[in-house]
């Protein structure tokens, strides 16, 4: 009797490990499951001058902390979370099978943890590979900084600067920087008036108009 139920615990596992049936679909195709298993387990048994006619798998369950664990980890928004619980499941259901009562009862708990939890390795594993980025060569390394605009200014006849966007502030607000003032920085073919350079003309929307009647 011991030898048929370790067969039976062989090649349950067996079974289960070349059925293709994904672990989240156990419980909706226990009949399916029970079909395939008979046709291993059938002709290991007439060896023996025993014919297996029907082979049951009652019922396929885990431990409500597992099933809790694994809702909360499908809340999260992770690349293959759900993978993730399903090979934790297996683990706790290999565990559990441990401790089952009864021998028969224990090796098939314990064999089909093993299978779930190999099936589902597998699974965790492909589909992590299948997502992993590829590796980058090298570090890519930013552009360089672009430079500050500045800005060299015609003041009392006399060129002066370069002035920076913040410093040409300052001079339009103390009137030394009008509209009509000249105005070059590198690029520029000539002299231009300031009120004429679009990077300038927001300095002089800042600048309140002069007060009238004054």
């Amino acid at each position: 009797a011991e030898q048929l139920r370790s067969m039976i615990v062989t090649r349950f596992t067996d079974s289960i490990g070349k059925s293709n049936l994904p672990v989240e679909s156990y419980a909706a195709q226990l009949n399916d499951l029970s079909d395939y298993v008979l046709t291993v387990i059938g002709p290991e048994f007439l060896k023996y001058g025993i014919e297996v006619t029907k082979f049951l798998v009652e019922n396929i369950s885990m431990p409500e902390e597992i099933k809790k664990e694994i809702f909360e980890l499908s809340r999260l928004n992770a690349i293959d979370i759900n993978k993730l619980a399903q090979l934790k499941a297996a683990k706790a259901i290999e565990l559990a099978a441990a401790n089952e009562s009864g021998t028969a009862g224990a090796g098939m708990g314990m064999g089909m943890g093993f299978a779930m939890a190999n099936q589902m390795g597998q699974a965790f594993s492909g589909n992590m590979q299948q997502q992993a980025p590829p590796a980058q060569a090298g570090q890519a390394t930013p552009p360089p900084v672009p430079p500050a605009l500045a800005f060299h200014v015609v003041i009392n006849g006399q060129q002066a600067g370069p002035y920076n966007l913040n410093e040409l502030s300052q001079l339009a607000t103390n009137k030394q920087l009008t509209t009509d003032t000249l105005v070059w920085k590198a690029g520029m073919a000539n002299w231009q008036a300031a009120g004429e350079v679009n990077e300038l003309k927001n300095i002089f929307n800042q600048v309140p108009p002069p007060i009238p009647g004054v």
